[in-house]
């Protein structure tokens, strides 16, 4: 069974480029680090602006381990460290979705 973690990040225009590689140093390379499965990062486009830019980060598991290791120790690392630095103009939501055979 798998299992995908995935997390939404809204960010403001005026602190993207600096979290964008924020995120990449700090959270992309630890859970690569931790050896979870594939790991897609996506940019959400959407058809009408909404002045911010919108990101989900997928990150497969193979049980729900994984999924309490992401959510309990890895994600409050980054996102506590993360809101010190950009605040409010960083948001995210965390979803666990179970992948289905077609």
């Amino acid at each position: 069974m798998i299992y995908i973690v995935n997390t939404s990040f809204m960010v403001a225009p005026r602190i993207h480029d600096q979290w964008l590689a924020s995120l990449r140093k700090d959270y992309i390379s630890r859970l690569d680090a931790e050896e979870f499965g594939n790991i897609t990062f996506t940019r959400v486009l959407t058809e009408r602006p909404e002045g911010h830019f919108t990101y989900s980060l997928q990150v497969e598991t193979q049980d729900l381990s994984g999924y309490q290791r992401i959510i309990q120790k890895l994600l409050p690392e980054y996102t506590d460290a993360a809101h010190k630095i950009y605040g409010e103009d960083l948001m995210y939501f965390t979803s666990l979705l179970k992948r289905i055979e077609l």
